[in-house]
């Protein structure tokens, strides 16, 4: 594949305007951030959890208790209290490059 293909392929815009990609072509594009996700034990359904971590980043500036913000992002989000845990663990750890 030539340099410039390539290229043409990392662009998102290029990207949106494909109708019908093939999964294995987008997993292809991907295929180095499918892998770090993986090594870091994150999955692509971990995406659904993005607005919950960015509300619990929100309120943790707003200096409120935890064990509060718990409770509230669970009733909120219609999750139990330990898979709020389980995303904030996931979602706030370290990935080193």
């Amino acid at each position: 594949m030539t340099a410039n293909r390539m290229q043409n392929y990392n662009n998102s815009d290029y990207l949106t305007n494909i109708s019908g990609i093939s999964g294995y072509l987008l997993l292809k594009i991907n295929i180095n951030q499918v892998k770090m996700m993986s090594k870091f034990g994150l999955s692509v359904e971990d995406v659904r959890h993005i607005p919950m971590y960015e509300e619990y980043l929100s309120l943790r500036q707003d200096r409120l208790k935890t064990t509060h913000i718990i409770a509230h992002l669970a009733e909120k989000y219609y999750v139990s209290e330990s898979t709020v845990k389980r995303v904030i663990k996931r979602l706030s750890n370290r990935v080193i490059l």
